[in-house]
């Protein structure tokens, strides 16, 4: 077998295996892709918070509500509402307290500040540039929520009510002077009332009442029993109605049987 020469076997080596600083073709990189807009949340802020719109808004906590409803006050006081003219109404205490807090601390930075940072602040409030009457305007809206009368009136709702009934006693019948029962008190006159349905059952076992106890404790837990009064407490208004639609307790017992097809008597 002729021997073979070094040099003619490396001659017939293919190019990519034989040069070692050949390079692979590269890829094209790839187009980025068009990204889309970066939201600006201060446009769609300014547009709740205008006074002049009738807005709902609706998202999740720590997103700015709080801070929408602050702007359109403010907004509402820089068109020329005064604090007396403005209602606001909001779910808890804190809420009512955290709102009042912001739109003073924001009133009072708008009486001390410079011209340029109130017109800074002024302008990312509305999106637009305050004219001189605007910025004369926020200028003394510290001293207008200092002293307007009552105050700025950021209530919750079950206060907001309360004060209606009070300004309307005859149309509510509702004595004026009335006190709201906190859950704690609330909850000790619903044990003492169990206890007193309970004592009076045992002077008296032959009463209606005390021949329903007995239908229904056989049929429930002492925490049940506790659980079932307190939800019939709570719906006693309910039941008025209905003992009135139709005509008295009897009457309503009768429609129960009538509207489960029974016979009056049967159980279960």
């Amino acid at each position: 077998m002729p021997k073979q020469n070094p040099d003619d076997l490396h001659k017939k080596l293919p190019p990519a295996a034989n040069d070692a600083t050949h390079e692979a073709p590269q890829e094209k990189p790839a187009k980025k892709s068009a990204r889309a807009p970066k939201l600006d949340p201060n446009i769609a802020q300014r547009k709740a918070s205008d006074p002049l719109a009738s807005v709902w808004v609706t998202a999740s906590a720590g997103t700015g509500k709080t801070k929408v409803l602050t702007d359109r006050v403010l907004r509402l006081m820089l068109s020329g509402a005064t604090p007396d003219q403005i209602l606001c109404l909001t779910f808890t205490k804190a809420g009512a307290s955290v709102m009042t807090n912001r739109i003073r601390e924001e009133l009072s930075v708008w009486a001390t500040c410079d011209d340029k940072k109130l017109e800074e602040k002024l302008t990312k409030l509305s999106g637009k540039a305050p004219d001189e009457a605007t910025t004369k305007r926020a200028r003394q809206m510290f001293a207008e929520f200092l002293d307007a009368h009552g105050g700025l009136k950021i209530q919750t709702i079950h206060s907001f009510s309360q004060s209606l009934i009070r300004r309307f006693p005859i149309e509510s019948g509702i004595p004026p002077y009335f006190d709201v029962m906190d859950d704690q008190t609330a909850a000790e006159m619903l044990r003492e009332s169990q206890a007193d349905i309970l004592r009076r059952i045992q002077r008296e076992p032959n009463t209606p009442l005390a021949r329903a106890v007995h239908a229904v404790t056989p049929e429930v837990s002492e925490d049940d029993f506790a659980a079932l009064i307190g939800e019939l407490t709570y719906r006693r208004g309910q039941l008025l109605a209905i003992f009135g639609e139709q005509g008295g307790l009897e009457e309503t017992i009768d429609a129960v049987y009538d509207h489960l097809q029974a016979p009056r008597g049967i159980d279960g």
